[in-house]
C-alpha cells in the first residue's frame, strides 16, 4: 500500500544576539487524509490508524472517526477493521497477509470519500540462518556491541526486511554476591536517601582490612553539601554558594 509522506522542515537557529520576531505566513493548506499502517505476516490483529493533515499553527493532528476500513486480497478474501479509540482501527479477526498475495487498502471516510490504494504484494519470509555478537567500533570510533544476522535468499529475490525483537537479555555473575567476603565491591543505589557506607571485613589477628564494600546512594552529595553548609558557612567561604564548585564537592566526596 503506497503512503505518500509530505514533510515540512523548519531549521530555528538560535544566537545569542539580538533577534526580530517575525510572522509566519501558511501560504495555503491541503486537508489530506494520514494513513499509518504495518501490516504483516504475523498472525495477530492488524492496526491502521487515521487521521488528517493539520495547519502549521495547530498543536495535534486530528483523528479521522467514523470510517469504514477494509483490506482486500486477491483471492476475494476482505478482513474488516472496526474503531477502538479515535483514529485507531483493529482488524475485527487476527491475521496474517501470506507471501506473493496481492492486497489492497479501501477506506471510505464519513463524509462518503473513498480511498482505495494500488494493490501491494507481500515479499516472501527470510529465513535467519544465523544471529551473532561483534565487539567492533562505530564510525565515530566508539567501541560497542553490534548484533548481525544472516538470512537465507527469497525466490521472489526481495531487498528490505523487517524484523523485530525483544531484548530479553541480561548479564548474570556466577557464584557472585556483594556480601561475598572475597570481593569487594563499590555499589551505586539508586534511591532518594542522602547516604553512603563502607562496610568492611577485617582479620581479627592483624587487623587488616581484607575486604571493604562503598555503598553510594544517588543523594549523598546533598547530605555533603548540607553538613558543610551548617558546619563551615560561617567563617568558610566556600560554603556560602548555593552550589558548591566541583573542586570542593570533590574533596568532600573523598572525605
Amino acid at each position: 500500500m503506497k503512503k505518500y509522506l509530505k514533510i515540512l522542515s523548519i531549521s530555528i537557529f538560535l544566537l545569542n544576539a539580538c533577534i526580530d520576531p517575525f510572522p509566519i505566513e501558511q501560504n495555503g493548506f491541503e486537508d489530506v487524509l494520514v494513513v499509518e499502517a504495518t501490516l504483516t505476516n504475523e498472525q495477530k490483529v492488524q492496526q491502521i490508524r487515521l487521521s488528517r493533515t493539520y495547519p502549521f499553527d495547530s498543536i495535534a493532528p486530528v483523528a479521522e472517526s467514523g470510517a469504514a476500513v477494509t483490506v482486500r486480497a486477491a483471492g476475494g478474501q476482505t478482513f474488516s477493521f472496526q474503531e477502538t479509540e479515535p483514529g485507531l482501527y483493529n482488524s475485527t479477526q487476527a491475521f496474517a497477509l501470506l507471501p506473493n498475495t496481492d492486497y489492497s487498502l479501501e477506506i471510505t471516510s464519513r463524509n462518503g470519500t473513498t480511498y482505495l490504494s494500488d494493490t501491494e504484494r507481500l515479499p516472501g519470509s527470510a529465513e535467519i540462518t544465523e544471529l551473532y555478537a561483534i565487539r567492533e567500533n562505530n564510525e565515530n570510533g566508539t567501541e560497542g556491541v553490534f548484533i548481525y544476522l544472516d538470512g537465507a535468499a527469497t525466490t521472489d529475490n526481495a531487498k528490505y526486511f523487517r524484523y523485530a525483537y525483544e531484548e530479553t537479555y541480561k548479564i548474570i555473575a556466577p557464584e557472585w554476591s556483594p556480601e561475598d567476603a572475597r570481593y569487594s565491591v563499590v555499589r551505586y543505589l539508586a534511591s532518594p536517601i542522602p547516604n553512603a557506607n563502607g562496610p568492611h571485613v577485617s582479620d581479627p589477628r592483624s587487623g587488616e582490612i581484607i575486604e571493604s564494600d562503598i555503598n553510594w546512594y544517588h543523594n549523598v552529595m546533598t547530605l555533603l553539601r548540607r553538613w558543610f553548609f551548617v558546619q563551615t558557612a560561617a567563617i568558610n567561604p566556600d560554603a556560602q554558594s548555593w552550589q558548591f564548585d566541583d573542586e570542593v564537592m570533590s574533596r568532600l566526596i573523598r572525605f
